[in-house]
This record gives structure tokens, C-alpha cells and sequence, in this order.
């Protein structure tokens, strides 16, 4: 039973990765480099934190366990709640924000 849980953990971080990696692809260029995502008090670009995640170096790691203990959370008290569809949610309203501007 626990090896099912912690190939529940692994698919989750990768699915968290490949929905980051979609996300950052949707972004507009001026905002690839700017510093505009918050993590532990520090500022980074898209670009870092997908370096970061991509390398798996402390700060990607970290950055992964943060969104697989808000995604938890967030399936406590509403079980179809996913982390992974706020990341494609940001995907599609950013898409409709610039279609619309």
C-alpha cells in the first residue's frame, strides 16, 4: 500500500511539472524574465522557477512540495480540487485576458 502512495506522490510532482511547463509557455514574452513569482520571501522570474523545477535544484524542489502540499489541502476539503487545474485555469484566463487587450 505505501509503494501505491508514493507512486501517487511521484505522478503528482510530474504532472505538477508538465502543467508548469505548459503554463510558462503560455506566457507573453515580457513577462518570461520579469520578477513576478514569490517563494519564501524571494522574488524570481517564470524563467528561474522553471529552470529550477527543470533541474530539480533545492529552490524546484521546494517549489514542487509546496504545490503538492497546497494541492492536498485543497482536495481535504473539496476532494475534485486540483492544483493542476488552478495551473490551467491561469493558462486559459491569461489566454482570454490577452485576446481580450
Amino acid at each position: 500500500m505505501a509503494k501505491s502512495s508514493r507512486d501517487d506522490g511521484a505522478r503528482l510532482k510530474k504532472d505538477i511539472r508538465d502543467a508548469l511547463r505548459l503554463w510558462f509557455r503560455s506566457l507573453p514574452a515580457h513577462v518570461v524574465e520579469s520578477k513576478c513569482v514569490c517563494a519564501s520571501g524571494v522574488e524570481y522570474s517564470p524563467l528561474e522557477i522553471l529552470n529550477a523545477v527543470e533541474k530539480e535544484t533545492e529552490l524546484g524542489k521546494d517549489f514542487i512540495a509546496g504545490l503538492c502540499v497546497v494541492h492536498r489541502r485543497m482536495r481535504k476539503k473539496k476532494p475534485n480540487a486540483s492544483v493542476i487545474t488552478l495551473i490551467h485555469r491561469s493558462i486559459v484566463f491569461a489566454a482570454e485576458a490577452g485576446a481580450s487587450g
